[in-house]
């Protein structure tokens, strides 16, 4: 008997031991992931990784991680200029430090369909290749936005908000501006970037480039069917990029072809960057349908 119950007690501790094995611990628990290892040259920036000249078919393109991807690996897609202004960049980090990746991927600085290759080949590697979400937000800034509108335009499936910095929306504003003959702009224009637009799409003369509909405000009407909703944040005494003739032109046109849009007006010229980003940011994170904060 007393063999009996030892034996019992042996096999009831094996099992109990079996039991406690494959329980996972605490600290076994699924954990959110690391972000990805990219290719190119990777640089700390700011205190988070960098990485710069990820090649593609089409060029290249630098993406800036976060050190734990927010759930669905939302990215805020950035234009020209991104590097060298603090107040744009400092607040896309705040964005960065709540799990967003931003990628720099440039396309034709004068806003010519060309450019959305390289655009093309950065959003097919890091959504395909590192799983990032397959809507992006996007956000601009000044002649940036050429390439923002011509790529959104052209993708408004893929696009889950615009926001727009002081942008150009409308090249007759500028580059063309108040110099060229003919031309009712009142804004300061800029020559060498108007002759290199004309070169781009082929207008052999001022007056056949001033008839072209090439600017964001021609290319709105997919955007405005998709309802992707567009934030303009600009000055009234913007003299490069004058508000009448380009944020306020785009939201009358966006608003007739039923788009959602808003528009903040500041007292400043042709600076970028709010003081308080706050309504930047919840616009951003507002319409991004895979954003959660993380606790």
């Amino acid at each position: 008997m007393n063999k009996l119950i030892t034996l019992t007690c042996l096999l009831l501790g094996l099992t109990s031991l079996s039991s406690a094995e494959v329980q996972p611990k605490p600290s076994d628990q699924a954990k959110p992931a690391a972000s990805a290892e990219f290719p190119g040259v990777k640089v700390d920036y700011r205190g988070y990784a960098r990485y710069n000249g990820i090649k593609t078919s089409a060029g290249h393109f630098s993406v800036i991680c976060p050190k734990v991807d927010a759930p669905g690996k939302p990215w805020l897609w950035r234009s020209l200029f991104w590097d060298n202004l603090t107040a744009i960049n400092t607040a896309d980090l705040k964005l960065v430090e709540q799990g967003y990746h931003i990628v720099l991927a440039f396309g034709d600085v004068s806003g010519h369909p060309r450019g959305n290759a390289n655009i093309d080949a950065a959003y097919q590697m890091v959504t395909t290749q590192y799983g990032l979400a397959k809507k992006c937000s996007m956000g601009s800034i000044s002649r940036g936005t050429l390439s923002l509108f011509r790529w959104a335009t052209s993708n408004p499936e893929k696009v889950e908000s615009i926001y727009v910095d002081n942008g150009v929306c409308n090249v007759l504003s500028w580059p063309a501006g108040s110099k060229v003959p003919g031309n009712t702009s009142t804004g300061s224009g800029d020559p060498r970037s108007w002759k290199l637009f004309k070169k781009s799409f082929g207008y052999t003369s001022d007056a056949e480039a001033l008839l072209t509909k090439e600017s964001p405000i021609h290319l709105l009407e997919p955007l405005a069917k998709a309802k992707v909703p567009i934030l303009l944040v600009c000055g009234n005494k913007d003299r490069a990029v004058p508000y009448e003739e380009n944020d306020a032109l785009l939201e009358a046109r966006y608003k007739k072809l039923g788009g959602p849009i808003n528009v903040i007006v500041e007292d400043k010229g042709h600076t970028h960057g709010m003081k308080n980003p706050t309504p930047i940011l919840d616009f951003i994170k507002k319409n991004s349908i895979v954003f959660h904060p993380l606790r």
